[in-house]
């Protein structure tokens, strides 16, 4: 599960890197890919707290150990994703329903980003101020 653009996962053995990286970018979930670019799961921010383990004779759990877990062992399996053409409403629904706040874009089997909330707020932002959706030109 090698990196995927340097942008959504950095060490597919590390999840301290990828917490980090998804830090920075402003990101709760990661996607995790296989070597083919093909979504296996997700990790985010929730999953790295569960891996945290306090025990009675712990005031603190090894935080270093914890993230230097295989990714594998703490990320979600069962990860929904969109696809580049789904609509807009479709995303909105499936973000509301799901309580998530982002999800893997998908398409042709790979990973080609991730669509969060705020997303989704701008394009109804843009949308309400009467401008067309990116990459749509009008013609047809």
């Amino acid at each position: 599960m090698p990196p995927l653009d340097g942008h959504l996962i950095l060490d597919h053995r590390n999840p301290g890197a990828s917490g980090a990286r998804g830090s920075r970018h402003g990101f709760n979930a990661l996607p995790v890919v296989d070597a083919e670019g093909s979504l296996v799961g997700v990790v985010t921010s929730l999953d790295l707290l569960r891996a945290f383990d306090f025990s009675e004779d712990a005031i603190l759990p090894a935080y270093h150990l914890i993230m230097q877990r295989d990714v594998a062992s703490v990320m979600s399996r069962d990860a929904l994703s969109v696809t580049p053409r789904a609509p807009l409403t479709r995303v909105l629904r499936k973000l509301v329903d799901s309580r998530s706040k982002s999800f893997p874009v998908v398409e042709d089997e790979r990973v080609v980003g991730v669509v969060a909330r705020e997303d989704v707020m701008q394009a109804l932002r843009r949308a309400n101020a009467g401008e067309k959706p990116k990459g749509v030109t009008g013609e047809g």
